[in-house]
């Protein structure tokens, strides 16, 4: 995505602020939020959120279909909801 949005400037835009959009809207372009259905790719380590911030992303469910390291997913029997690391806040 980002590469789409590096060799076709004139038609996308990646949003990473909720002014990046109005001015996609306003320009007449695309604008791309990059996302992901699931933590898994954190690797189970929070930590990692920051480098994918960096990278763009600004949607992440913290599981989806199945259990990741930060919750129970849809698909996962009895549910289970958030684990200690899902659910735990960090102020920093």
């Amino acid at each position: 995505m980002q590469q789409l949005c590096e060799v076709h400037p004139a038609y996308f835009t990646q949003v990473r602020i909720a002014a990046d959009l109005e001015r996609a809207r306003r320009e007449r372009r695309l604008g791309i939020i990059l996302s992901f259905e699931s933590a898994e790719m954190l690797g189970g380590r929070p930590d990692s959120f920051e480098l994918f911030r960096n990278l763009g992303v600004r949607v992440m469910q913290l599981s989806y279909n199945r259990k990741s390291a930060f919750a129970a997913g849809v698909m996962e029997p009895g549910a289970g909801g958030l684990t200690s690391s899902g659910g735990t806040r960090s102020d920093g």
